[in-house]
C-alpha cells in the first residue's frame, strides 16, 4: 500500500473508501467489445494495466469478449437503411423474451451477428405454446391425470437425455455461445419432449416437472 500524499486535500476517510471501492470490482472478470476495437482500445487497454500495475499481475484483465458487428435480416443495421431498431423498438414490437430468443439465435463469436425479425416472430408464438402446454400440464397434475411410481423405459430415457441436454446448455452458456445453449435448451429440448409425447400413452409427472423447471 503506498503512503498518502503529504500535500493531500482528501480526507483519509474518503482514500480509503475510494480503495475499498476499486478493490472490490478489480479486477475485471470481463471487457466486451466489438472486434474493431482489438487493435486499439482493447490492446492499450491491457498495456495500461500492464504498466501501471507492472508488479501486481493480480489487477490486469482476467478476459476479454468480443463480438461482430450487428446486421438485420441479413442487412448491415444503418439508419440510412431504415432498419435500424433499438432495443426499446425490439421488446415493444416483439416481447422482450422473444428479442431474447432472436438475439441468441443471431449467432456468436467474431462472426457478425444476423437479427432476423422472423425468427423473433416464431418465437412469440413458440413460447405462447409452450406456455399453454405448461398450463395444460399444471391442469392434469391437478385433475389426478399424469402417472405417478416407477418409471418405465421411456421415462428414464427422457430425464436421462434432459439431464445431458442441461449439461450441454450450461457448458454452452459458460463459454457465451449462446446459438448454441438455444439448440440445447429449447429446440433439442422440445425435440424429446415431442418424442417421449408419442413414446407414451400418459406423462409421468416426474418427468413433465423435471422438463418445466
Amino acid at each position: 500500500m503506498h503512503p498518502t500524499p503529504p500535500d493531500s486535500t482528501v480526507p483519509l476517510s474518503v482514500l480509503d473508501a475510494m480503495r475499498r471501492e476499486f478493490e472490490y470490482w478489480y479486477p475485471m472478470d470481463m471487457r466486451a467489445s466489438g472486434k474493431d476495437l482489438i487493435p486499439n482500445h482493447l490492446t492499450m487497454c491491457l498495456y495500461n494495466h500492464a504498466a501501471i500495475w507492472s508488479d501486481e499481475p493480480s489487477k490486469w484483465p482476467r478476459s476479454f469478449f468480443t463480438n461482430g458487428h450487428v446486421m438485420v435480416n441479413n442487412e448491415k443495421m444503418s439508419k440510412s437503411l431504415g432498419n435500424f431498431l433499438t432495443l426499446e423498438q425490439c421488446i415493444n414490437k416483439y416481447s422482450s423474451d422473444a428479442t431474447r430468443f432472436a438475439l441468441a439465435d443471431a449467432g456468436d463469436g467474431l462472426d457478425d451477428s444476423n437479427f432476423v425479425e422472423k425468427i423473433a416472430d416464431s418465437a412469440i408464438l413458440r413460447l405462447t405454446k409452450e406456455m399453454t402446454w405448461a398450463e395444460e400440464m399444471l391442469e392434469a397434475r391437478k385433475k389426478g391425470e399424469l402417472r405417478t411410481g416407477e418409471l418405465n423405459f421411456f421415462d428414464q430415457v427422457f430425464l436421462n437425455e434432459m439431464n445431458t441436454l442441461v449439461h450441454e446448455a450450461d457448458k454452452a452458456y459458460t463459454r457465451m455461445t449462446y446459438r448454441d445453449a438455444i439448440k440445447y435448451s429449447c429446440f433439442d429440448f422440445c425435440n424429446i419432449r415431442d418424442f417421449y409425447r408419442f413414446a407414451v400413452s400418459t406423462f409421468h409427472q416426474e418427468c413433465v416437472f423435471k422438463f418445466l423447471d
